[in-house]
Formats: structure tokens, C-alpha cells, sequence
């Protein structure tokens, strides 16, 4: 009987280690997931930084596009201006080069008319 205390006794010790190793081992098994755990909150808040510095860039790029568009537009009206401001000058330009032919027309007139009347007065004095 004393061989089946003794291997009941033994059984138990086993049974009893065996129980302390699962706890230990589920203890273990507990604080790897802890550690997994904290170290993903770490890459999260990693990438959540990383998500704000891109999230801060796009709406950077965004407001300079906004501003390159704004200028692109300011300078095509500015240039729409001198255009018209160019064009009014040239037709005043014109105006004014149609104004002189004509008086350059009427000058030669008179001066080719003096010229026939010098010429009348020459033969009348000759």
C-alpha cells in the first residue's frame, strides 16, 4: 500500500507542479501579451504622429496650391489689364500718327499752292 501512497504522493506533487508551471507559464503568457499591448500603443501613437505630420503637410500644400491659384489669377487680370491699357494707347497712337498725316497733308497742300503762286509771280515778274 505504502507504493500506492507513495505514487498518489507522487501524482499529487506532480499534479501540484504541473499546476504551478501552467500558472507561471499563463503568468508569462500574461505579461508577453501586456508587453505586445504596450509596444503596439507605441507604434499607434507612433503612427498617429505620423498621421498628423501628413495630415499638417496636405493642409500646408493645400493652402499653397490655394495661393498659387490666387496669384495665377491675380497676374492673368493684371496682364488682361495691360492689354487693354497697350490696346488704348495704340489706338490713341494711331489717332494721333492719322491726325499729323493729316495735317502733314494739308502743310504740303498750302506749300505745293505757295509753290504755284512763287511760281505765278515768277513768270509775272519775268
Amino acid at each position: 500500500m505504502k507504493e500506492k501512497e507513495i505514487t498518489l504522493n507522487n501524482l499529487a506533487t506532480k499534479v501540484d507542479d504541473l499546476a504551478i508551471t501552467i500558472n507561471d507559464l499563463a503568468s508569462a503568457t500574461v505579461t508577453g501579451f501586456v508587453d505586445s499591448q504596450k509596444r503596439f500603443e507605441s507604434i499607434d501613437k507612433r503612427f498617429e504622429k505620423i498621421d498628423q505630420r501628413f495630415d499638417h503637410l496636405d493642409n500646408e500644400t493645400k493652402l499653397i496650391r490655394i495661393e498659387i491659384s490666387n496669384g495665377l489669377r491675380e497676374i492673368k487680370d493684371e496682364i488682361k489689364r495691360l492689354d487693354e491699357r497697350i490696346d488704348g494707347v495704340l489706338k490713341m497712337a494711331n489717332e494721333d500718327i492719322a491726325v499729323v498725316i493729316r495735317k502733314v497733308e494739308i502743310v504740303e497742300l498750302e506749300l505745293t499752292k505757295l509753290k504755284q503762286k512763287i511760281a505765278k509771280l515768277k513768270l509775272a515778274n519775268s
